[in-house]
């Protein structure tokens, strides 16, 4: 059974070109977070085969699916100039979960973007940012623990 999911969400997305590299950004907003999250769970618990999410003006679309077989890294399928398919490790998915999943508990990440070192036929980086980080601890509260 072949499953796909698509979501339009409330993101921006990039595809950056430097010397020797691509960088594609997606930034999420606060509302996305539910939907995105429930994709990747899927994703990861091979409920489906693809998860798409188009941007709300669809100029931009990630494609994720995991990979074939048992590997530790994530690859670069296909890119474009306003879309990106990517298949990620099961580690990769589990890591995510983990993010998404903490995000929607505490309505904040300890840090305000995770990135993908993708291999392929081309060194590409995915940076998803997230809308709220966790306030840094200060020294006094460091140092009072």
């Amino acid at each position: 059974m072949t499953a796909r999911v698509i979501y339009r969400l409330e993101i921006a997305g990039s595809i950056e070109e430097f010397p020797g590299e691509r960088v594609v950004r997606v930034r999420l907003a606060h509302g996305s977070i539910p939907p995105w999250t429930l994709g990747i769970c899927m994703l990861n618990e091979s409920v489906v085969d693809m998860l798409s999410i188009h941007s709300e003006d669809r100029s931009f679309k990630l494609h994720l699916e995991r990979c074939a077989g048992e590997t530790t890294g994530s690859i670069v399928v296909t890119s474009g100039s306003s879309a990106v398919t990517v298949a990620l490790s099961s580690t990769e998915l589990d890591r995510w979960v983990y993010f998404f999943l903490s995000y929607l508990r505490d309505g904040h990440a300890p840090v305000d973007h995770i990135d993908v070192d993708l291999d392929g036929s081309e060194p590409m980086t995915l940076v998803l940012h997230v809308p709220a980080e966790a306030a840094p601890v200060s020294p006094f509260r460091t140092s009072r623990r």
